[in-house]
């Protein structure tokens, strides 16, 4: 059974995310890095999540 296709939207959408993302993280100090990603995740939580599909992200993040 194989897994349907995502659609262009989403491949593009996940593309500029990646670049997008990518490329601040290389405008960030080496030291910063993780500091960096911890405020990009919290500011994204605060501004998008509730509490119960925070849970779940943070548990698939764990698994991947």
């Amino acid at each position: 059974m194989s897994t349907p296709a995502a659609p262009p939207e989403h491949i593009e959408h996940a593309e500029f995310a990646w670049r997008t993302l990518s490329e601040a993280l290389d405008s960030v100090p080496e030291s910063d890095r993780e500091g960096f990603l911890l405020r990009l995740a919290l500011l994204a939580a605060l501004d998008h999540l509730d509490a119960g599909t925070l849970t779940e992200l943070v548990a698939e993040a764990r698994t991947r």
